[in-house]
């Protein structure tokens, strides 16, 4: 309908891509006839899934096409991350199965962290014992670049990180574009 017929919208936004990944997943399951997208054996699934995600993907591009901007938010959770150059660390990561993120991850011209920025204050509690406690205070960042801490990317050159002004909606978020 966005793409085929006249209308006056601007903007498409999926919200959220890990709360889109089970309907994706039902659709895979009731295109094949499966119990779950786990019945047809090891990653089988999931390659389904992948061409329903593309179809998607396939969708938004239309609408950019049309004149449109396309934003798909996304959770995030902490992970660990097997960095093969240094030892493993926490860092956010997108809270999709992996192959689902990375053809949004590719498909993306941005992707970028939304997060409160965060000061951790060490005060000391005697005994030679330090208390770290992380401070806030409202200040939200787009953060455009990739850091250990999370995953971002720009095509467009934009600054590394952007403060948001305060009436925003809070979160910590992930959204691509």
């Amino acid at each position: 309908t966005l793409v085929a017929e006249a209308h006056e919208f601007q903007t498409a936004v999926i919200d959220t891509a890990d709360w889109m990944e089970p309907v994706i997943w039902a659709e895979a399951c009731r295109r094949n006839g499966w119990a779950s997208i786990e019945s047809p054996g090891f990653g089988k699934g999931y390659l389904e899934a992948d061409a329903i995600w593309r179809e998607v993907l396939s969708g938004l591009d239309a609408m950019r096409a049309r004149g449109m901007q396309t934003i798909v938010l996304a959770h995030s959770e902490v992970k660990n991350f097997a960095d093969p150059t240094t030892e493993n660390y926490d860092r956010h990561q997108i809270k999709l199965q992996k192959r689902s993120w990375g053809l949004i991850q590719e498909w993306a011209d941005i992707v970028a962290f939304l997060n409160f920025r965060v000061v951790v204050e060490k005060t000391d509690a005697g005994f030679s014992k330090k208390v770290a406690k992380g401070k806030g205070f409202g200040e939200r960042i787009l953060f455009l670049e990739e850091r250990p801490a999370y995953y971002a990317k720009n095509r467009y050159r934009l600054p590394p990180e952007i403060q948001l002004p305060q009436d925003n909606p809070t979160g910590p978020y992930q959204a691509f574009a």
